[in-house]
């Protein structure tokens, strides 16, 4: 199993557990202060009352940080599904997904320095991605001439990297220099 995949299903499945203990959590206080205002009218004293109002604030933030974490997941997917066929620049990036250049710079830097795409990183200078772990078919231009094809030592695994920096084999974790 890549360490990337795991990732993602790892954060997939606590995206599920928040969103499920959250609304358990401000479902089951929330219906207690309901019935208990509905039926006796409201017996609690006020200190009560904040903490029930306390634990289904809380309920609320699991489920809005299962959410977001679900929201990630999905862009995640989304860029690699984009990436698939090669390093995309953020501009590419930005026409197909709808979203201006400077979210896309950010949201992509942001991912990728928490390892979420595996061996990849961020061409600054030429305002890119590049995803090694993909099988990238597409011709090295003229801009690209720093990036070349290595291949691990220890599995020989094709990489496209560029010749100044080391990155990790997809496949077995081995450096490629």
């Amino acid at each position: 199993m890549k360490k990337e995949g795991f990732k993602i299903r790892i954060n997939s499945v606590l995206a599920n557990i928040l969103i499920v203990f959250g609304i358990s959590i401000a479902g089951l206080f929330g219906l207690t202060a309901i019935s208990e205002i509905g039926n006796n009218g409201y017996k609690y004293d006020t200190e009560t009352f904040i903490v029930i109002v306390i634990i289904m604030l809380m309920g609320i933030i699991l489920i809005i940080v299962g959410i977001n974490i679900k929201n990630k997941i999905k862009r995640v997917r989304n860029y690699i599904s984009i990436a698939s066929c090669g390093t995309k620049t953020f501009e590419e990036f930005a026409s197909i997904t709808g979203k201006n250049v400077e979210y896309i710079e950010k949201d992509l830097k942001k991912l990728v320095s928490k390892n979420y795409f595996g061996n990849t990183h961020v061409d600054n200078k030429r305002g890119m991605i590049i995803i090694n772990d993909l099988n990238i078919t597409e011709p090295i231009t003229k801009d690209d001439q720093i990036m070349h094809t290595a291949y691990c030592s220890k599995c020989g695994t094709k990489v496209v990297k560029s010749k100044l920096i080391t990155v990790h084999c997809s496949h077995c974790g081995a450096a490629v220099k």
